[in-house]
């Protein structure tokens, strides 16, 4: 919101320094941003001194002057007389923008070429007299621009408004906030006017169908109306706000509007249907061709203004083409009216046209001024002879509003403000901001103006007290503060400590949208694919639903990776939300762990050599994330699940409950997400990891005797996993035995065709003394028996 400094002191009468009133109105809540400086387009032209003065040399009735401001020379033709050397004159320069728009171009004549000329009164819009010099006040000098020294200059304030004071989104706004502030009566009230008016033989109809959207509508007829330029301050006003001046008519409406807040529309009455007017929501399917030109559809929840066939405006964001004020018109009819800031905003937003005016209407206008601001209008059109008013304007207020009234303790206030801030000191601001304020008995009730929509509970009296007592004036406090040592949710240190283990598993952290949309849910299962909770307003195609799974956004994201960084490892987790149950949506935490292309590392428990595939990569890595998570038993149990290859998949049992699943994605699924390598993934639900984190740990006693190490190959059929033999072997072997780890597995001659050797290297320790092989030979024997027994195993012999 732009305010120039000259129309506040037609309101409020004050010495200040620009700088001083800026800074008091930002104090008081009114955040002046910048203070700019209004030239009108004039800026090109420069109080110039006459440096020499020589007759034209090939045309004795002109002259060649040379004439310098502050550093800069130019040269200028004239035909007027001879100047002295010392005279100062008004010189426009080359490129100066006259009031029709031309610009100023060189010019060569008889041989000498001119960059500029002496500015007569019409250059600057001082006068229509194009034949007479600017005059220039004696404070002149050179080196000033001229609309400087002739006073043309307008400061300009630079608000950065809250949304919530659109009060303030015009002159009579600012300077009531400034009265208050400077504890100054306002030296006018604008609505204080009269007028002529001619009996209304001239009949329109007003129909408000929607209430609710239009709360207060009002209608003036004028006649006779001449459509010219409106008048040079009005134009240099609506300039400095920021505004195009384009006829008397309309600047009208935009200069009522930047001074008392109120939008105004004006009709061409005699192209009105009917001469009716109609507030209702627009039909389906009609269409309307703003002033703009644009053709614009329109939907049944935005407010229209309507003649007995088709849509005229669209209610409180611009007008129609077809009935816009024209040199043509006679007839006019003024609008103004209230309407509801929120279909106004959605309207706005919709045809993406945010006007002036919309925006004003979306913080709401004052409910009170409707009918005051068109008499406004109408008396300025009036005294300059624009138009003339017909009586009886119509006024239907089909939803009037009770005023805010608000009743709260002096003591209330002082709690949340300052002591300093006594009854009296809150009665006194309350008053200069035109509430009707009673106090007794310590209680205090306001009635906020009808412009001051933003007021409704108790603290807003406070805030209003202290801003005009002045925020600097409080004296300053340290709150008494309970401190509080800070507690972090259970779930949210949980998964803290689960992405600490997960990164110490050598993962990088993926993090996508809670987002997904069916078609990639039926890519991995295509035969079941699982419920989604569907999204009532989808922000896109491709994410229309809550994900049931994180699967399908780990592969989306394992194929970007893979075409921008070619066979590179991957190694990713993401840890978040998943959601389920359509009919009663339940959501809850799941990790899901992806491993494809080049292993950067195999950490698994197993000495053997493994095959760089990906299956023993992810294992390796899923067991070093739970041994990390809780000392409890780890299992990898051969499943077949939908999605996964059907023989490289593993259920996953951790301290005996089953917590997930592990293995390669089938290439089928791989195909459809356009990944050509081989992924390997484990989904995980991590609520059991989270209630072991806490387990305190057992503590062993390191033994100070050396180990014994023994090496042994058992020759099984080749379908008996390798941890079986190995839970066998950690069974039989009692205290002592310290670890049993893979080194090999071995199939082919000499062993014969269905089975295979498993070799174990098994490490013996005792806490107390050193080892014999007397005391380990009879517990490898016990080993031995029990795999011959349970397993049908045998020892192999070479």
């Amino acid at each position: 919101m732009r305010v120039p400094v000259e129309w506040l002191k037609e309101y409020v009468d004050f010495d200040e320094s620009t700088e001083e009133i800026a800074e008091l109105l930002t104090m008081a809540g009114l955040e002046v941003g910048e203070i700019s400086l209004e030239r009108f387009g004039f800026e090109n032209s420069y109080v110039c001194e006459v440096v020499a003065c020589e007759r034209h040399p090939a045309r004795d009735e002109f002259f060649v002057l040379k004439v310098a401001a502050d550093g800069m020379e130019r040269i200028v033709l004239t035909n007027l007389r001879a100047y002295s050397p010392g005279e100062i004159l008004p010189i426009a320069f080359e490129g100066y923008t006259f009031p029709d728009g031309s610009k100023l171009e060189p010019m060569k004549f008889g041989g000498v070429e001119s960059n500029a000329k002496i500015m007569s009164e019409w250059d600057i819009e001082y006068s229509d007299n194009r034949e007479v010099v600017l005059p220039l006040p004696e404070t002149a000098k050179p080196g000033d621009r001229v609309p400087d020294a002739l006073g043309m200059t307008l400061e300009v304030l630079v608000f950065e408004l809250r949304a919530n004071r659109g009060d303030c989104l015009c002159v009579l706004g600012v300077a009531t906030e400034l009265a208050a502030v400077l504890n100054r009566p306002l030296k006018k009230n604008v609505f204080d006017i009269s007028f002529e008016e001619k009996k209304r033989d001239v009949e329109f109809t007003l129909d408000i169908r929607d209430a609710e959207l239009c709360s207060r509508y009002t209608g003036r007829l004028l006649q006779n109306i001449v459509i010219t330029e409106s008048t040079p301050l009005m134009k240099r006003r609506l300039t400095a706000c920021g505004m195009r001046p384009i006829n008397c008519i309309v600047d009208v409406t935009n200069y009522v509007m930047l001074e008392v807040g109120q939008p105004l529309h004006a009709f061409d009455l005699d192209t009105l249907e009917n001469r009716e007017i109609i507030v209702r929501r627009a039909a389906e399917g009609e269409s309307i061709v703003t002033i703009d030109g644009a053709d614009r559809a329109l939907s049944t929840e935005m407010l229209v203004i309507a003649d007995s066939s088709r849509p005229v405006a669209v209610a409180g964001v611009m007008g129609g083409l077809q009935t816009e004020i024209t040199d043509a018109t006679k007839n006019m009819l003024l609008e103004s009216a209230f309407f509801n800031p929120r279909s106004i905003r959605r309207t706005a937003s919709a045809l993406d046209m945010r006007s002036e005016a919309s925006m004003r209407f979306e913080k709401t206008i004052p409910l009170d001024d409707v009918a005051a601001a068109s008499n406004y209008a109408t008396w300025l059109i009036w005294k300059n002879g624009w138009g003339a008013p017909l009586s009886s304007m119509i006024d239907s207020f089909p939803a009037p509003k009770n005023p805010v009234s608000i009743s709260v303790s002096g003591d209330k206030i002082r709690s949340l403000t300052s002591p300093d801030l006594t009854d009296e000191v809150i009665v006194d601001a309350l008053k200069r901001l035109n509430f009707g304020v009673k106090s007794e008995g310590g209680e205090i009730t306001a009635t906020a103006p009808s412009r001051r929509s933003d007021i409704s509970i108790w603290q807003d009296l406070a805030e209003e007290a202290a801003r005009i007592f002045g925020y600097e004036r409080i004296t300053s406090e340290l709150p008494t503060v309970k401190i509080r040592r800070a507690v972090m949710m259970p779930n949210l240190y949980a998964n803290r400590r689960l992405r600490e283990l997960l990164f110490r598993a050598n993962l990088s952290e993926a993090i996508t949208f809670s987002f997904t949309r069916m078609e990639d849910l039926s890519k991995i299962w295509p035969e079941n694919t699982p419920a989604a909770v569907p999204i009532r307003n989808p922000l896109t195609e491709d994410q229309t639903h809550l994900r049931p799974s994180i699967i399908p956004n780990m592969l989306n994201v394992v194929a970007h990776n893979r075409r921008n960084i070619g066979d590179a490892p991957i190694q990713l987790f993401e840890l978040g939300r998943i959601f389920f149950n359509p009919a009663q949506p339940s959501e809850k935490d799941s990790l899901v762990i992806a491993v494809s292309g080049r292993s950067l590392r195999t950490p698994t428990e197993s000495d053997y050599p493994l095959p760089q595939s990906c299956f023993y990569t992810l294992k390796g890595v899923v067991e070093q994330f739970l041994v990390g998570a809780a000392d409890q038993k780890i299992e990898f149990k051969p499943v077949s699940v939908p999605a996964f290859h059907p023989h490289r998949c593993a259920e996953i049992v951790f301290g005996g409950r089953s917590i997930g699943v592990m293995g390669e994605i089938h290439p089928e699924v791989c195909s459809r997400f356009e990944i050509r390598d081989v992924v390997a993934l484990a989904e995980i639900d991590p609520e059991h990891i989270k209630t072991l984190l806490d387990a305190t740990p057992r503590y062993s006693r390191i033994s100070r005797h050396p180990a014994l190490q023994r090496d042994l190959s058992i020759i099984v059929d080749r379908d008996v996993p390798a941890e079986t033999i190995a839970e066998i072997i950690r069974r039989k072997g009692e205290d002592l035995l310290e670890s049993a780890r893979v080194f090999d597995v071995f199939t082919g001659a000499p062993i014969d065709g269905g089975k295979k050797s498993v070799s174990f290297s098994l490490i013996f320790r005792h806490p107390d003394r050193t080892l014999t092989d007397a005391l380990v030979a009879p517990i490898i024997e016990n080993v031995i028996e029990a795999i011959k027994i349970e397993l049908g195993g045998s020892l192999r012999e070479s």
